[in-house]
């Protein structure tokens, strides 16, 4: 019997305990659904990247822009699709992308409520680093 100070928390197995002791109905991603949000979360980020290539391939072809502004593009281009589309998709549907979407998937807390944008912003920053410099090897490891 516990003490009088101490209650015990019931939780089911389908259910996860938070650090508050507030059990919250939500089940977690298993791996492979991870990896297939995201695959069509890399699929949409490199056709967006491709598009906006095409989109800079022109301003810098139609002599709109000076040749020496090439490197400025491609590296705002980059940031753009890496970082802050992704942190302004996930903010915007509360946790949420296309491939967490497609695969019934989004971010929350440990208290369970939606991420902001500080949160989606160090994801998205840290994610240049784990999935596309690594090509997701450390992402699947952890």
């Amino acid at each position: 019997m516990p003490p009088e100070h101490l209650t015990t928390v019931e939780i089911r197995q389908d259910e996860v305990l938070t650090g508050e002791a507030v059990a919250l109905d939500i089940q977690p991603l298993s791996f492979f659904q991870r990896a297939l949000g995201c695959l069509i979360d890399v699929i949409a980020a490199v056709v967006l990247l491709i598009a906006l290539a095409v989109v800079a391939n022109w301003l810098l072809g139609g002599a709109f822009l000076d040749a020496a502004a090439a490197p400025i593009l491609g590296i705002t281009t980059v940031v753009v699709v890496l970082v802050l589309v992704p942190a302004l998709v996930e903010t915007l549907t509360g946790g949420s992308s296309l491939g967490r979407w497609a695969v019934g998937g989004r971010i929350v807390r440990v208290d369970g409520g939606a991420a902001g944008f500080r949160h989606a912003f160090i994801r998205a920053f840290i994610g240049v680093l784990e999935i596309w410099l690594t090509a997701g090897a450390v992402a699947a490891i952890v």
